[in-house]
Parts: structure tokens; C-alpha cells; sequence
């Protein structure tokens, strides 16, 4: 057939040589393996280059390996030769010109033989070999082209697939002649024209020529020719033609040799290796025997006698023999009897596409005869993820068969595998607990693991907890990982063992932060800080008086790095001024004040160790020390480590240069004893919130753990404002409190109105200025809480006021927004706005800037012209948020609108789920904002893109506060929350 294929030959060898990774797609029967097996390979080889050639079967890349070995002279058999496909082709490679070729055929066996994790992993090993550095290596993969866009489950990995596509096509009817002329003309034999001109009409349709059906028809009238004779006239062909009778007795014709008794068994045997998707399926005898009812001895007889009359060969897989069809053409034409035999296969196929619909509209699993039925013909069905997912899950509840079904769970997705976990252990019946017990055994926990950190980082609550109680069960896995593992595994095992709070874990851990290598150091202290700070610095303070220097230095290290905490910070700080406190010691109170950002004491403590005799080979960490200080320094002078009051600053802005990368994970979540409408402040390492249980709470940003709490006598909705180390806040009494803020201590408290609720303190000079609800706006003094200035407005103000230390503006619930001299109070102007203020203006850069109950958006200059108005869709509740020459604000209707400063124009829409009352917070090229409806939002801030999402489950009112590395969000029901980067834990899959 190859006679006639010379263009084709030389066109794919060609793509694989520039190419990467082609594909060569064609129907069955076209010609597909003979093209690269004894073309494009020998071609290849003849010119220099090498090929390397294997079918798929059930371990591709495996089977790859086995046929480079056998190019290298190294025999599987034999032992001790390469175990790495990549090592292989690295060798090849030096043997011939590059690259090497890989033709991997009938990857159609990807889909019919494989799962999806198989799959994966094939992908993820060639996308490696093709991103060797020099290119040592390319790929051709040959598929069916009914399962080529099947290909596109291993685009993730394989993102450039199909990028260059050979299609290989039927024979044209002089490509037809070509073969036969040449074909024959090998043996000295000869057709009459008149034969071949019949036969190639025959076989011809719009497509052309089929070369497997030209090849059938040539060797059947080739066994018509007598020994002696060379030639085959037409009156032959006549005979037992045309081609189409000669195609459609192909099987029978073979079978008639056979006893009669044997035909039903022959079929069934034959059909048994057909795939209900009409590809090639490979039995053993031993299947061939259980599902014909027929003992072994005459099966294996039988399956003798089909290999004699070409219609069954053998392939060899590991130590044991399998049997399939010859050609897959010879799968097409059994369907007649897949007809016949195989009905109650296709009908228990089809019942089962309308019971995964069933589950996945109304959750209905199998009963037990539907499990029987598909158990009877389950090596005759090819299963989806998602049909297996739900006879496991059905198997499961009926306890039906769980040996077999369980030992097939590793060919689900992880995440289908993780879901299904949650699912049976959350299940009321202690059977379906059992079961999942049962199903974990089974799984190879290395492989799971990725996915049980990943499930910790969900929005529900129950799929977390599962999760942590899943990870709880393989605790002991966990901490044999940490010790013996590789480095991924390692760091995977210490993030699991900080988030199921493992104490018995903490010594372990301690000694892995002494003598891992620095990333699993890194995570390990992330683990003890997780389970128990406290327990943990005392461990770490023992180990620094034993062990090697390094040792002792690496245990300094994460000492150091749980010193945010203030009374960890002050237990180190005493065993360093300790008068035999040891080099390291020291270093490690230095960094302490590195993590609590007292920046002038680490400044001391460094210049005291450079004048001690540290060992050279850690004066490196005290240098490194010196840059994070630098670093930290500038980080603060940007305003990176405070967010000081609501909105940000006094002007409302809502905005800071801090880059928070997306997704980001929760890292803790306090519960206050009521509902919680104000927003945090944050500032040295302490965030601030207020609750409606009366109540202000200090907790520490890394951990969550609360400092100290103040009782405030009546509601907390404003939120606090933080001014030269203390805090401000109203209560909805109309009292004004001040507190110490590091130890929550009351300064001074004063009544300064007769309400005060959703307005909040805001200010940074000698002045602070707050709104009460009968319409005043007043500037009190940060010493002693003495009113400046007070002045009355025409309603009442419930928004917050803006200064940029010079103006203040404030407007009323009812209709007016007006400004205000901040040093005397004077009424500069007032304007008229349509439907009042419900959020606070922002005043920045001699403008402000206001949403209005009527849907306007409207910016004026502080001489109260109006610059511009635009209008969203509904009332508008929300602050704008100012940043990059850009408005952001929300709507009640869940629109989000990016406005451009200057003119007003429309830049985006974001539409999201809930009204959004709550305004937004602008980080580096981030729009954070939450919504009634529980979800919290990263937008990308120039295109308005959906960049990461959370819910959580309950109304978002604040707004985020985003400092120190964490996103701070309060929810209406009684809680704060902070999110933050994932901590980058390798992946053991890849």
C-alpha cells in the first residue's frame, strides 16, 4: 500500500521534523500505521535521523521506553538499562542527527483503554520531553479521526496539539492502480485491466479508496491464482466478485473452515473483542472463557485457530498474552452481529446515560439490579469519568460488589476522588463511612494529597472540614512523608500537618526546620505557627542549646520568623538578653522584630551581632537580614503595612500599591459575639474591628488570635481610625473612645452627639472629624476628644466625612453634600443632590467625587463646580473607590462601574451576584469588593475581568482592607476574615 504514499511519506516526515508535535488523523482502514511504521520511520533512518515506534496500549509512555531500549541494544528482559524516556531520546539523539521521533499509534487506546489520570500523566510526560532543553525530541501521535477531538481533554498540558494536523486520506483511483500494479509486480503476477478497473470502480466513493478494503480484495482474488499461473483474468473476478460481496464475507468465509459448533462460539469470541465504541478491545483467554461460560482448554483452541485464519493476533503485555482483531476494519464489519449478540450491552449503555442524567439532576443513584445488569457487562461498556463516579458512588450505597468497583476509583479524577470522599463522609449511614474507609486504603495518598490541600482553600465550609478530617486519618502517612520524603512531598506533608493542627507533630517538625532543605524549612515554620505558636518558640529555644551550628542557626531562623506575635516576641527578647545569650539567639530576637516590624530594634540588634564573633558562614544570613530590613523599610514607608481607617485614608481613596496575587486562600476567620457593619483598620501587625456586641477587637493579622477587646458600652457600625498609636471609634451612643493601641487601655472617652452609627472617624493631624445622625458634622481634638469646631447640616449623616487636611466634606442620607474649612469649620459651599449621599465622597487631588441614592456619579472641583456627571443603573450605595485616573463603585442592582476620572466615560461593567452596598478597595491592579449576597470579588482593575471569587456564605457590608500581605473582609454575620497568598506547596503530580 505504501506503493502509491511516497507525497504522504515524505510531507509527514517533514512536519515532524520542524514541528514538535503533529498529529496524523485518518478513518480506519486508511492506511495510518503502515505510513509511519514502514514509511516515515524508515524514511527517517535512511536520512540520517531516528525514529522510535510503539502502539499505546496501557502504558504509553511506558511502551515508548521499551521501544527506545530495544534502539539502544538495551531489551527490557535483560535489566539495568535506562528507566527514563528522556535519558533514552538524549541518547538516540547523540546517535543520529536531532531530533529523534516518537510515533506513538492508535492513540484512539487513550479513550478506549485508559482513564483520565493515565492520560494526564502521558500528557504531562510528553510535554516534558518536548521542553528538553535543544529539542532532542519530536512526536507524532496517530489517532483515529473519530477520537481526535477527544484530543482536546490534554490541551492543558499539551496546549499547542493541534497546532499541526495531517490528515491522511483515501486512495485515489490512480493511486489505486499505482498499488495494485506495483504490488503484484513484486510476486511476477498480473490482473487483466479490465480486473482492476473493475475493482478500483468498485471500491471507489467520493472520499476515494479505502486502502485496507483494496487490500482484502487483492489477497482474495490473489488466493484465486493457481500455483503456476501469474495471471487473473476477468472472468475470476466475475466469479466471487464484485468487491463489495468479497468485503461483506470476509468473516464468514474465514469461519466456514471451523466445525459447526464452533461458529456461535467463534462470533462471540469476536465480538468480546470489539469496544462498544467499534474499536479493537484486547482480552485474555481467561476473560474470553468467563464470559462465554466456556472452559479454558477450548477457548484457547478456539483463539488458536482464529489467529490461523487471520482474523485474531496476540500481543504480549508485561508477562501475559492478549488477543484482539487483526485490523480495526474488522471491527466495522462485525456490527451486524454486535447487533444481534450485543443488544443487552447497548441497552444497558444506554440506560446508563439516562441514569447519569438522573443523578445529576436529582442526585438518584443505581439500585441493585441496575448495578447488576451493568456489573454483567461492564468489561463490554467503555465508561466516562462521570458514569464510573456514579456506579463507585451507587456501588458504595448498595454494597454491591465493592472489591471490584472500589479497585477502579484510581480512574476517576483526584477531584472526583476528593467529592466523592466528602460526599460518603458526611453521609448519616455508618455503612457509606465504612465504605469510604475502605475506598482511602486504596488510594495512593502522595496522589490524593495535592487535592486535599487544594479542597482546604474552598469557599465551603464543609468540603474544608472534610478535607482536614480526611487528612486527619493519614496523620501518621503525613508525618512518615516528612521525614523520609522527597522535597515536595515534604513541603506537601508539613502544610497538611499545620492545617489539621497536628500537635503531636510539633517535634518533627521542628527538627525538619533545622535540617530540611530552605523551602521545606519555610513551610515547616508555617506549620508550627499554624498548630501552636507558643509550644512551638519554646521547642525552637531548646533546640538553639544542642545540635550542629547550622542546626541551631536554621532553628534561630524560624524562631524569628514566629516573632510577630508580641509575647513570643518578648519571651525571645528575654532569653536574648540573657548575659551567656548566644549569637544565635540574638539573631533570632533581630529577626522577631523583623516580623512585628519594630524596625529600629532590629536596626540594633543587627549592629550589635556585626560586632560579635559570628561564624562567617552565617555572617551571609545577618547580610541578607540587613536587605529584608532595607526591603520592609521602604515597604512601610509606602504605606504597605497600615490601612489606617475606613477607606484607607482620610481623603477615602480606598487605595494602595500593595499587589495582592490572585487566587488567594483563608488564612483565618474570628467570630465576634454579633453582627459586624464596620470595616477593619490595620496597622503594626494588628488588625482593628468593631461588632454590634459592643465590643472593639485587636487581632493579630498573621494568626487571628485575639490581643485584647474593648467593651464599649453600646454598638459598634462605624469603623476605628488609627492616629500616632492609638485608636478612635464611635459607639452608636454618640460617644467617642480612645484606646492605647497596643494594649486596647482607654484614654479618654466623650460624648461629642447624639448618635453616632454608620459614620466613621477619619483624620491624621490635629484634627479628627466624624458626622452624627442629627446632621452635624464636628472636628474634635486627638488628645483629649474637645470639639474644635461643630457644624450643622440639613440632614442627617450616616456617610463618613473626607479631608485632605485642608477641606472637609461631608454630605446628609437626605440631600446636600457641602464643604468645609478643616480648620475653623467654615461653610465654603453646599450642593443639591438628587435622591442624598448614603456613601462617603472621596476628596483627592482637589476634587470630589460622589455616588448618589438617584444612580448619578458625579465629580466636582473644591470650588463646587461640576466637572462631570455619570449614572449607573440603581441607587447607588457604595464610596467610589480613586485610583489609576479611575472611579470604582458599586450599585444595589450588583453593577460594578469603572468611570475614567477626567471625562466620566464608561471603561467597564462587571455585573455580580447581590446588591453592592459594600464599597470597593483598589490593590495594585486589583478591584476588591464584596456583595449582599456573600460573594468577595477580584476584578482586574483595567478590564473589569473576573479575576478570582469567594463566597462566603454570608452579606458583605465593609470595606476590605488590604495590608501586610492580607485581605481583610468583615461579613454581616458576626465575623472577620483574612485571606491571603496560597503558600506554595510543590505539586508531587507533576
Amino acid at each position: 500500500l505504501l506503493a502509491a504514499r511516497d507525497d504522504e511519506i515524505l510531507r509527514l516526515a517533514g512536519r515532524s521534523l520542524t514541528s514538535p508535535l503533529t498529529l496524523l488523523v485518518g478513518e480506519v482502514g486508511v492506511g495510518k500505521t503502515s505510513l509511519v511504521a514502514a514509511g516515515v520511520i524508515p524514511w527517517l533512518r535512511e536520512h540520517g535521523y531516528d525514529g522510535v515506534y510503539a502502539r499505546c496500549l496501557n502504558d504509553p509512555t511506558h511502551a515508548l521506553l521499551e521501544a527506545a531500549r530495544l534502539r539502544l541494544g538495551q531489551p527490557e528482559s535483560e535489566g539495568g538499562g535506562i528507566e527514563d524516556l528522556s535519558e533514552a531520546v538524549r541518547q538516540l539523539a547523540q546517535q543520529a542527527n536531532p531530533p529523534v521521533i516518537l510515533v506513538l499509534d492508535q492513540c484512539q487506546e487513550l479513550f478506549t483503554r485508559l482513564g483520565s489520570r493515565t492520560r494526564q500523566e502521558f500528557a504531562r510526560d510528553l510535554a516534558g520531553l518536548l521542553s528538553l532543553p535543544g529539542e532532542p525530541v519530536h512526536a507524532i501521535l496517530v489517532i483515529q479521526r473519530e477520537f481526535f477531538v477527544n484530543l482536546v481533554e490534554l490541551l492543558p498540558a499539551l496546549p499547542t496539539l493541534y497546532n499541526e494536523v495531517v490528515e491522511l486520506r483515501r486512495l485515489s483511483a490512480e493511486q489505486a492502480h499505482t498499488v495494485i500494479r506495483r504490488a503484484l509486480g513484486r510476486f511476477r503476477l498480473r490482473f487483466d485491466e479490465l480486473v482492476k478497473t473493475h475493482l478500483v470502480d468498485d471500491l471507489s466513493s467520493e472520499e476515494g479508496v479505502l486502502p485496507v478494503e483494496l487490500q482484502i480484495c487483492c489477497d482474495t482474488l490473489q488466493a484465486q491464482i493457481e500455483e503456476d499461473e501469474y495471471h487473473l483474468g476477468y472472468e475470476v473476478y466475475r466469479r466471487i466478485g464484485p468487491a463489495q460481496r468479497m468485503l461483506e464475507g470476509l468473516v464468514d468465509s474465514r469461519l466456514r473452515s471451523l466445525r459447526w459448533r464452533r461458529h456461535a462460539l467463534a462470533k462471540s469470541v469476536l465480538v468480546n473483542c470489539v469496544t462498544a465504541q467499534r474499536t479493537k478491545a484486547l482480552i485474555t483467554a481467561e476473560e474470553c472463557a468467563v464470559d462465554t461460560g466456556t472452559d479454558l482448554e477450548t477457548i484457547q483452541e478456539l483463539l488458536d485457530e482464529l489467529i490461523t485464519l487471520g482474523l485474531l493476533r496476540t500481543s504480549r503485555i508485561g508477562t501475559r498474552d492478549f488477543y484482539e482483531l487483526r485490523h480495526e476494519y474488522l471491527a466495522r464489519r462485525l456490527e451486524p452481529w454486535i447487533t444481534d449478540v450485543e443488544g443487552e450491552a447497548k441497552d444497558v449503555d444506554d440506560l446508563l446515560h439516562r441514569e447519569l442524567n438522573n443523578y445529576e439532576r436529582f442526585q438518584l443513584l443505581l439500585d441493585r439490579e441496575k448495578l447488576r445488569l451493568i456489573h454483567q457487562y461492564r468489561r463490554r461498556l467503555s465508561f466516562t469519568p462521570e458514569e464510573l463516579e456514579l456506579v463507585i458512588r451507587s456501588a458504595a450505597h448498595e454494597r454491591f460488589e465493592m472489591d471490584y468497583w472500589f479497585a477502579r476509583v484510581n480512574e476517576l479524577s483526584l477531584s472526583q476522588q476528593m467529592v466523592m470522599s466528602v460526599d460518603l463522609l458526611y453521609s448519616p449511614e455508618p455503612d457509606l463511612r465504612e465504605a469510604l474507609r475502605a475506598m482511602i486504603s486504596r488510594l495512593d495518598h502522595k496522589a490524593v494529597l495535592p487535592t486535599l490541600l487544594d479542597s482546604l482553600r474552598e469557599a465551603d465550609v464543609a468540603v474544608r472540614e472534610t478535607a482536614i478530617e480526611i487528612l486527619r486519618e493519614i496523620d501518621q502517612n503525613l508525618v512518615r512523608a516528612l521525614e523520609k520524603g522527597d522535597v515536595a512531598t515534604q513541603q506537601q506533608a508539613a502544610y497538611a500537618l499545620g492545617q489539621i493542627g497536628a500537635r503531636h507533630a510539633l517535634q518533627p517538625l521542628v527538627e525538619t526546620a533545622q535540617h530540611a532543605p530552605e523551602e521545606v524549612r519555610e513551610q515547616a515554620v508555617e506549620a508550627l505557627a499554624e498548630i501552636d505558636r507558643t509550644r512551638s518558640a519554646e521547642l525552637l529555644i531548646r533546640s538553639l542549646r544542642t545540635g550542629s551550628q547550622v542546626s541551631r542557626w536554621n532553628a534561630a531562623m524560624a524562631l524569628g520568623r514566629l516573632g510577630r506575635d508580641q509575647a513570643i516576641r518578648a519571651r525571645i527578647k528575654r532569653e536574648a538578653e540573657r548575659s551567656d545569650a548566644s549569637s544565635s539567639l540574638r539573631f533570632a530576637y533581630g529577626r522577631a522584630c523583623l516580623e512585628g516590624r519594630q524596625f529600629q530594634e532590629a536596626e540594633a540588634v543587627l549592629r550589635d551581632l556585626e560586632r560579635r564573633a559570628v561564624p562567617d558562614e552565617e555572617r551571609g544570613r545577618i547580610e541578607r537580614t540587613w536587605e529584608d530590613l532595607k526591603r520592609l523599610q521602604r515597604q512601610h514607608e509606602r504605606g504597605l503595612f497600615t490601612w489606617p481607617m475606613y477607606r484607607g485614608s482620610p481623603g477615602g481613596s480606598a487605595c494602595t500599591p500593595q499587589t495582592m496575587n490572585v487566587p488567594l486562600e483563608l488564612k483565618w476567620e474570628f467570630e465576634t459575639g454579633d453582627c459586624v457593619y464596620s470595616s477593619p483598620a490595620v496597622a503594626a501587625g494588628t488588625v482593628f474591628i468593631g461588632s454590634t456586641d459592643q465590643r472593639l477587637y485587636a487581632l493579630d493579622t498573621e494568626s487571628g488570635a485575639q490581643r485584647w477587646a474593648y467593651d464599649a458600652g453600646d454598638e459598634l457600625r462605624s469603623s476605628p481610625c488609627l492616629v500616632d498609636g492609638r485608636i478612635f471609634f464611635a459607639s452608636a451612643d454618640g460617644r467617642v473612645h480612645a484606646l492605647e493601641q497596643d494594649s486596647g487601655k482607654a484614654v479618654w472617652t466623650k460624648r461629642l452627639g447624639d448618635r453616632i452609627e454608620s459614620s466613621s472617624i477619619r483624620g491624621d493631624g490635629p484634627r479628627l472629624f466624624v458626622g452624627t445622625t442629627d446632621g452635624s458634622v464636628l472636628a474634635f481634638s486627638p488628645d483629649n476628644g474637645r470639639v474644635l469646631w461643630r457644624a450643622a447640616l440639613a440632614g442627617r449623616v450616616d456617610a463618613s466625612p473626607a479631608s485632605d487636611g485642608k477641606l472637609v466634606a461631608v454630605g446628609t442620607s437626605d440631600a446636600d453634600l457641602s464643604l468645609f474649612s478643616a480648620d475653623g469649620g467654615e461653610l465654603l459651599w453646599r450642593w443639591q443632590v438628587d435622591g442624598g449621599l448614603r456613601g462617603s465622597p472621596a476628596l483627592t487631588q482637589d476634587e470630589i467625587v460622589v455616588g448618589s441614592a438617584s444612580g448619578a456619579v458625579q465629580v466636582l472641583d473644591t470650588a463646587g463646580n461640576l466637572v462631570w456627571t455619570a449614572f449607573l443603573g440603581s441607587p447607588i450605595n457604595s464610596s467610589p473607590a480613586v485610583a489609576h485616573g479611575r472611579i470604582y463603585i458599586g450599585a444595589s442592582s450588583g453593577e460594578i462601574a469603572c468611570l475614567d476620572r477626567v471625562t466620566g466615560r464608561r471603561i467597564w461593567t462587571f455585573e455580580a451576584e447581590g446588591e453592592v452596598s459594600a464599597s470597593p478597595t483598589v490593590a495594585g491592579d486589583s478591584v476588591f469588593v464584596g456583595s449582599h449576597a456573600g460573594q468577595l470579588y477580584a476584578l482586574n482593575a483595567d478590564s473589569g475581568e473576573l479575576r478570582w471569587h469567594y463566597r462566603t456564605g454570608y452579606s458583605i457590608h465593609s470595606t476590605p482592607a488590604v495590608a501586610d500581605g492580607r485581605l481583610f473582609v468583615a461579613l454581616r454575620y458576626y465575623n472577620i476574615c483574612a485571606f491571603g497568598e496560597p503558600v506554595e506547596v510543590e505539586d508531587v503530580r507533576r
